[in-house]
């Protein structure tokens, strides 16, 4: 345990009695080695402040990153928490570290603890709050705004902290909560209600729920990205990453964009004209779970196909060219003819990214078990 003088100034019952007209600034702590805590209002001496017994005593000394790693983690009540940067909260037993405040000792404001500025963005656009409102009511995947807030937090900062958000990584991204097709078409890359920032628009109204878009067989979601008008390069390969609460053993036409004068002639399975394609149903028995197929960068005519973290085939492919109209989710875009998905597919997840390496496929894979674990979907 680092000492607390490292961090923050304590003091004894010795030193208040000698100094009762210290001020101290607006939010700056005193902490009395005997257990007491006060904050200082910038005006009231430290004889006129309240003092009261945090936690019994009990605190914690952390780095910043820490607060960002575990942005579910709840504080006891009245513990503190101190970050190395010198900011600190105190527990109340109930909201998460994601839901503090964090308070700066030398300065008059707060800082929200944890939550990422692109989560709050995205949180924003796509409509949920962070308080106690209740979605998906009386469902298994019941959960409130707040809920939501730390599960896309927590997402968001894998990401980031693991470079699967920029470095040229990432795509389009549709986490695909709310259950709406209003909070469901935004990528949260960029979250923003137009085409060029690959929001997703629908055709004849896809199912939308808490297990995200469902497909009925004759309906898809546009998600406006093009592989060759968007000048994606196959020395840097291409992934896609989603996870389906659906038991389809024949899903068919999951999701993709064939490339100029491109069709399969196998007539089942999942095709992604993004610069690899596989048919799921075989060695995979149904696409219920989390799936990657990944083309990594510098491997131009190969790709990999993982199925909840397990490799399933590494392959060699002739197919080399991207889509040229544009990726569809529920359905496959062969240049304007639209081949779709089967009654009843669902996507719960998707992700769109250049292409990963064998590390990033499975980090990237435990990201999104985690966050679909949190919404219990």
């Amino acid at each position: 345990m680092a000492q607390i003088e490292l961090i923050l100034d304590v003091k004894d019952n010795a030193w208040l009695i000698a100094n009762p007209n210290y001020v101290l600034k607006n939010n700056e702590p005193l902490f009395v080695n005997d257990g007491r805590i006060a904050f200082g209002d910038g005006t009231t001496p430290v004889s006129g402040l309240s003092f009261f017994q945090f936690g019994g005593g009990s605190y914690e000394v952390e780095t910043p990153s820490y607060v960002l790693n575990h942005p579910g983690q709840v504080l006891a009540d009245k513990k503190l928490l101190l970050l190395r940067d010198g900011r600190y909260t105190i527990g109340d037993g109930v909201t998460p570290l994601s839901g503090l405040l964090f308070y700066s000792p030398a300065s008059s404001g707060y800082i929200t603890a944890g939550v990422l500025p692109e989560t709050t963005t995205f949180m924003n656009a796509i409509g949920i709050p962070n308080t106690a409102a209740t979605y998906y009511s009386g469902t298994s995947q019941q959960i409130t705004g707040a809920q939501f807030w730390v599960a896309i937090n927590g997402m968001f900062n894998a990401l980031k902290t693991n470079g699967l958000w920029s470095n040229g990584k990432g795509v389009a991204l549709y986490p695909l909560i709310g259950g709406t097709a209003f909070s469901h078409k935004f990528n949260a890359f960029s979250p923003y209600d137009t085409d060029p920032d690959f929001r997703l628009t629908y055709q004849n109204a896809p199912l939308q729920d808490q297990f995200g878009i469902t497909f009925t067989g004759n309906n898809y979601a546009d998600t406006h990205i093009i592989p060759v008008g968007d000048g994606f390069d196959l020395s840097t390969g291409m992934c896609v990453a989603f996870c389906s609460t659906t038991n389809s053993v024949n899903p068919e036409y999951v999701m993709g964009s064939y490339p100029n004068s491109y069709y399969a002639t196998d007539s089942s399975g999942l095709y992604l004209g993004l610069g690899c394609s596989y048919n799921l149903s075989s060695p995979a028995p149904n696409i219920q779970g989390c799936h990657i197929i990944n083309r990594q960068p510098g491997v131009s005519n190969s790709f990999r196909y993982l199925r909840n973290g397990t490799i399933q085939l590494t392959a060699l492919k002739s197919f080399l060219n991207f889509g040229a109209t544009e990726v569809l989710l529920g359905a496959v875009n062969d240049m304007g003819t639209y081949y779709y998905a089967a009654n009843g597919v669902n996507l719960s997840f998707v992700g769109i990214f250049y292409g990963l390496t064998a590390a990033e496929e499975m980090i990237l894979n435990s990201i999104m078990v985690q966050f679909q674990t949190d919404l219990n979907r």
